[in-house]
């Protein structure tokens, strides 16, 4: 019992850190997005990876 918790809690803790990676990408890329001309011409599409 003890053990599966561990692993459930382990395998959370890799979900968090994927979801991070993926809202850092978004982040980055958004920030990139602004400083380009490419941003001011098209402001729907912000988000890209």
């Amino acid at each position: 019992m003890g053990a599966n918790l561990t692993i459930s809690q382990q395998n959370k803790a890799e979900e968090y850190d994927f979801f991070f990676q993926i809202l850092n990408l978004f982040i980055s890329n958004k920030i990139l997005l602004l400083t380009s001309k490419y941003y001011n011409h098209n402001d729907s599409k912000i988000f890209y990876f």
